[in-house]
Formats: structure tokens, sequence, C-alpha cells
């Protein structure tokens, strides 16, 4: 489409000032259709440069995992939070978020958002696909966590009642008598609940940054964009969908 190209010419335009690779999300320029998708999946990036996820639809994140642990954020990496469009679609903008990428090794990203992750929406930097670890076994594995969402809890609980009576009765005339009555109740429980599944988890942030020799660096921004193309990739979002 026309808009398509122009607006892709425009944004690789001001990218190509710097050594900057765009990941659209949400959105697919090529084609003009939205949806729980990274455009492209997948990219090969040098150590020092820098890629640029902008969000054109929807609601979504960029969240690193490691490849054994598909949708599950990784300790100390790059979390984006929410991006919703509509909150800058009125100012004419999008949502940016851009990291540095620190060398060659493969890095794993999804969305977090509801269970866009398990139905595929995930990308790769660096995919080295000699060590069998590649994009469409990371889905594979994300789509096989629909499945095995569930709900686990245990309670256990014990409890333990004694008692003991005894007693003496003698008489000649006169009699005595005594008796004694102990008795204890205790009960102890523990149980502990996890839940996986679809639900919704909503958390706000926007920038992030992080050291070290495999973690990419990241912060994010907004890109001016002509409200007449942002108006027409919006409204794609709800005509294709």
């Amino acid at each position: 489409m026309q808009f398509s190209t122009i607006l892709t010419a425009m944004l690789m335009g001001v990218a190509s000032a710097v050594d900057v690779q765009v990941v659209y999300v949400g959105w697919n320029p090529a084609n003009n259709k939205t949806g729980k998708s990274y455009w492209p999946e997948k990219i090969t990036a040098k150590a020092g440069s820098m890629v640029q996820f902008q969000f054109w639809t929807g609601n979504h994140t960029v969240t690193q995992s490691g490849f054994d642990a598909p949708c599950e954020a990784m300790a100390d990496g790059i979390q984006s939070g929410y991006m919703p469009v509509d909150a800058s679609a009125a100012d004419a903008e999008i949502p940016t978020y851009t990291i540095m990428v620190n060398d060659t090794k493969p890095l794993w990203f999804y969305c977090a958002q509801a269970t866009h992750c398990e139905e595929g929406m995930s990308l790769v930097i660096n995919e080295n696909t000699t060590s069998g670890k590649t994009l469409a076994s990371y889905k594979t594995s994300s789509a096989a966590l629909l499945d095995d969402g569930t709900t686990t809890g245990g309670d256990a609980g014990n409890g333990t009642d004694t008692g003991s009576g005894s007693g003496t009765d003698s008489g000649t005339g006169t009699g005595t008598g005594s008796g004694t009555d102990s008795g204890t109740d205790s009960g102890t429980g523990t149980g502990t609940g996890t839940t996986t599944g679809d639900a919704d988890n909503v958390v706000s942030g926007g920038s992030n940054s992080t050291t070290g020799t495999d973690r990419p660096q990241g912060a994010g921004s907004t890109l001016a964009i002509p409200s007449s193309m942002l108006m027409l990739a919006v409204g794609a979002a709800f005509a294709l969908l």
C-alpha cells in the first residue's frame, strides 16, 4: 500500500541516521495488517547497535525471557512495561522503546499482555539455529503453556485430643474424692497455592535500563507521527482485526 510504503520510508529514514533497526509492534507495514505479532520476528543486530520497538496498535509489551522459560520475565531483563497506543494517538505520537545490543548472544522477547505470548507473540534477536534453540521451538513451548495452565493448592492439617481422668473414693463414715481431667486440643494446617493461566496482568512502566555483559539496555519514549498517518494505522487495527 502507498501508505505503508511512505510511512516505512519515512521511519527508516529517521532510523538510518544511526545504526538502528525498527521492530513494529502490533502492525505489519508490509501488508498493513494488525495483530498479536512483532514485525519482523527475527533480526540480526551487531554489538553496539540499537533496536527500536514502535508500538502501533493495542497495548503490548516487550519483555525479555530466557529460551528455556518462555513467557516468563527474566530477572533484571528488559521490560518495556505496557504501551497503550490510544493514550498517545490523541497527541499524534506512538510509544517507542529502544534497546542497545551489547553482544551477539541470542535475546528472546515476548508480549506479557494476557496470553499474547502463548498465542505466538514473540521474537528473537541474533537467533543461533545451530544450537537448536529456534524461534519456532520457542513458540511451540509457549503454546504448550495454554494447556498447562492449572491451579494447584494443598491443605494439610492434623490435630490431637487427649484427656485422662482418675479418682478414688473410699470411706468409713468419711470419704474423700478427687478427680483430674486434662485435655489439649491442637491443630495445624498449611496450604499453598499458585495460579498460572490466562488472566490479564496489567502493570505500568515507561523505561528500563540494565547493565551487564549480556544484557541489553533500554529506554522508552514517544515518536511524533503525522496525524493522518497515525489515524490510518489505528484505523487499520479496527478494520483488519
